[in-house]
Protein backbone atom coordinates (compact mmCIF):
# COMPACT_ATOMS: atom_id res chain seq x y z
CA UNK A 1 0.00 0.00 0.00
CA UNK A 2 2.60 2.59 1.39
CA UNK A 3 5.95 2.14 2.22
CA UNK A 4 9.34 3.90 3.25
CA UNK A 5 11.46 4.93 0.70
CA UNK A 6 14.19 2.69 -0.23
CA UNK A 7 13.01 0.08 2.25
CA UNK A 8 11.06 -2.09 -0.31
CA UNK A 9 10.40 -4.87 1.66
CA UNK A 10 8.26 -2.57 4.37
CA UNK A 11 5.51 -1.61 4.02
CA UNK A 12 4.87 1.02 6.47
CA UNK A 13 5.43 4.58 6.99
CA UNK A 14 5.17 4.60 10.62
CA UNK A 15 8.64 5.28 11.95
CA UNK A 16 8.40 8.59 10.13
CA UNK A 17 5.25 9.67 11.30
CA UNK A 18 6.65 9.11 14.69
CA UNK A 19 9.13 11.29 14.20
CA UNK A 20 7.29 14.40 13.12
CA UNK A 21 4.89 13.49 15.91
CA UNK A 22 7.50 13.18 18.32
CA UNK A 23 8.85 16.49 16.65
CA UNK A 24 5.87 18.16 17.31
CA UNK A 25 5.26 16.76 20.75
CA UNK A 26 8.87 18.64 22.11
CA UNK A 27 7.35 21.79 20.74
CA UNK A 28 3.94 21.67 22.76
CA UNK A 29 5.73 21.01 25.58
CA UNK A 30 8.15 23.47 25.98
CA UNK A 31 4.97 25.58 26.19
CA UNK A 32 2.61 23.64 27.58
CA UNK A 33 4.76 20.98 29.63
CA UNK A 34 1.44 19.72 30.54
CA UNK A 35 -0.45 18.65 27.80
CA UNK A 36 -0.43 15.65 25.65
CA UNK A 37 -0.26 15.47 22.07
CA UNK A 38 -2.58 12.16 20.84
CA UNK A 39 -2.36 10.77 17.03
CA UNK A 40 -4.50 7.85 15.05
CA UNK A 41 -0.82 6.86 14.23
CA UNK A 42 -1.92 3.81 12.13
CA UNK A 43 -3.98 5.58 9.33
CA UNK A 44 -2.05 3.96 6.21
CA UNK A 45 0.75 2.78 9.13
CA UNK A 46 -0.60 -0.27 10.67
CA UNK A 47 2.78 -1.51 12.42
CA UNK A 48 4.41 -0.14 15.67
CA UNK A 49 7.20 2.33 15.36
CA UNK A 50 10.35 0.13 14.95
CA UNK A 51 13.31 2.64 16.33
CA UNK A 52 11.70 5.44 16.92
CA UNK A 53 10.71 6.29 20.53
CA UNK A 54 7.75 8.44 22.08
CA UNK A 55 7.87 11.06 23.68
CA UNK A 56 6.33 10.73 27.19
CA UNK A 57 3.67 13.30 26.23
CA UNK A 58 2.61 11.89 23.37
CA UNK A 59 -0.70 9.09 23.31
CA UNK A 60 -0.93 6.64 20.32
CA UNK A 61 -5.00 5.43 19.86
CA UNK A 62 -4.64 2.80 17.74
CA UNK A 63 -6.67 0.06 15.78
CA UNK A 64 -5.24 -3.29 14.74
CA UNK A 65 -6.84 -3.41 11.47
CA UNK A 66 -5.77 -3.24 8.01
CA UNK A 67 -5.63 0.58 6.96
CA UNK A 68 -8.17 1.74 4.71
CA UNK A 69 -9.28 5.08 4.76
CA UNK A 70 -11.18 4.82 1.83
CA UNK A 71 -13.47 1.70 2.61
CA UNK A 72 -15.74 0.69 5.26
CA UNK A 73 -14.70 -2.12 7.03
CA UNK A 74 -17.44 -4.61 5.72
CA UNK A 75 -16.93 -3.12 2.30
CA UNK A 76 -15.43 -6.75 -0.08
CA UNK A 77 -12.86 -3.83 -1.33
CA UNK A 78 -11.35 -2.76 1.85
CA UNK A 79 -7.89 -3.61 2.69
CA UNK A 80 -7.48 -4.64 -1.01
CA UNK A 81 -4.88 -2.16 -2.72
CA UNK A 82 -5.85 -3.39 -6.23
CA UNK A 83 -9.57 -2.40 -5.53
CA UNK A 84 -8.71 0.35 -3.43
CA UNK A 85 -6.85 2.60 -6.62
CA UNK A 86 -10.14 1.62 -8.54
CA UNK A 87 -12.13 4.12 -6.51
Amino acid sequence: MIGREGQPSEASTTEEWMEFVNAVARLVRKEFPDKIITTNGYANRDTPPQGVGVEPNVSIMFAAIWADTLHALNDPRAGRPSATARC
